[in-house]
């Protein structure tokens, strides 16, 4: 299964407001922050397709920031899945950045993703997340009732809320040793963050 398939990308601000996913209801976020990226990418042959999703979320401090990853590759020519793995870290230290008008961000860190791709038999493998979003349109703005915790699970706000969100592009490394598994631009990336109105 690809990564596009299993992942709900924030960059769709429309459809998440709109969610009912039924979710404990929770306090309104002051500056809750979230970044997210798509890769997709195919080897020289045309067969091996590798797709990277990135989502972190943190708050305006940079601290406490939580980074989600999940990689999976498939043969294409052979109709067989290579790899499925997911992991989140804990992100601190700075090492997730953010600017207020959400014209630039950034994230470093390591983590450790679980391979699913056999389930007799998971193995682990350590990534190295380098990346960097610019934004490459204007700022949109909308109210919405969720807020995005987890690729795919929300939080339904006790209190209104508005999210700001800037597309964007996202560029660097995410790397498994001395492989990049994502040496093509981003398919789509956003950056945004939501507040109490």
């Amino acid at each position: 299964m690809r990564v596009r398939n299993i992942s709900l990308c924030v960059s769709a601000a429309v459809a998440a407001a709109i969610l009912s996913s039924s979710p404990m209801a929770v306090a309104a976020p002051k500056d809750r922050l979230i970044v997210d990226a798509n890769f997709t990418g195919h080897d020289g042959s045309g067969c091996i397709t590798t797709e990277v999703f990135v989502f972190v979320r943190g708050n305006a401090g940079g601290n406490n920031a939580k980074l989600n990853l999940e990689v999976s590759q498939t043969d294409d020519c052979k109709d067989e899945v290579l790899l499925t793995a997911r992991g989140k870290v804990n992100v601190g230290g700075g090492s997730f950045r953010i600017s207020p008008d959400l014209s630039s961000a950034s994230v470093n860190a390591t983590l450790t993703l679980t391979d699913r791709t056999n389930r007799r038999d998971k193995k682990s493998i350590v990534v190295t997340v380098r990346l960097t979003w610019v934004g490459v349109e204007e700022i949109i703005s909308a109210d919405t009732a969720v807020f995005p915790v987890e690729p795919g699970q929300f939080e339904r706000l006790g209190a209104k809320a508005r999210r700001t969100l800037r597309l964007a592009k996202a560029s660097g490394t995410v790397s498994e040793g001395t492989t990049n598994l994502t040496p093509q631009p981003t398919t789509d990336a956003s950056m945004s963050f939501e507040g109490t109105i």
